[in-house]
């Protein structure tokens, strides 16, 4: 299906709860290995089911502020408490690749002039974000309002992006990505 010698990027945004983990996770399945996720290094703990080198690169803060030392991080922020890093080598392998980073890492990106497609991940409301937020009975009350708040910064910077999708059904949000990752491929041939 898709034209694995191009070197491509999808960097994708998305609040906390819009369901960008599981949509990734998804259409990464039913391209059957032509996408492939650029893994992100942190310093948070790992929830549930989540697995090193899988969902996220987990760092003590020593060994994350030793690559952040050496220059190793393309793009980096501290978010929530907990430092994420993007680094130089998993970000230039080539082929297909998809990201997911948050708004500042959008921002950090296009500073630093990365060729690449931008997409928002958006609940149907924010109402429904925290709902979900709830539902997912991870953060704190305070956790949740600080992003609840950060959810409203993200729906003011829509325009860095290049496209936005509304994940009110997961299914019709998975084609929708699968969609524009398409022809975003096809419109370069």
């Amino acid at each position: 299906m898709f034209n694995n010698s191009k070197d491509r990027l999808f960097v994708i945004s998305a609040p906390s709860a819009a369901g960008k983990t599981t949509i990734i996770n998804r259409l990464i399945s039913l391209l059957g290995g032509s996408l492939h996720r650029v893994i992100t290094c942190t310093t948070r703990k790992p929830r549930d089911g989540e697995v090193h080198n899988v969902d996220y690169n987990f760092l003590s803060p020593e060994s994350y502020n030793k690559l952040l030392k050496e220059g190793a991080f393309i793009e980096h922020a501290s978010v929530y408490g907990n430092h994420y890093g993007v680094l130089h080598a998993d970000l230039n392998k080539p082929g297909l690749k998809v990201i997911s980073v948050d708004s500042k890492g959008i921002e950090n990106f296009k500073t630093l002039g990365v060729k690449a497609s931008y997409i928002l991940i958006m609940p149907p409301s924010l109402e429904v974000l925290k709902q979900r937020l709830l539902k997912r009975d991870t953060e704190s009350p305070e956790d949740i309002e600080l992003r609840m708040a950060e959810a409203k910064k993200e729906l003011e910077q829509s325009s860095l992006y290049d496209h936005i999708i509304i994940n009110d059904n997961l299914e019709e949000a998975i084609d929708a990505l699968q969609t524009i990752i398409t022809g975003d491929i096809e419109n370069e041939k």
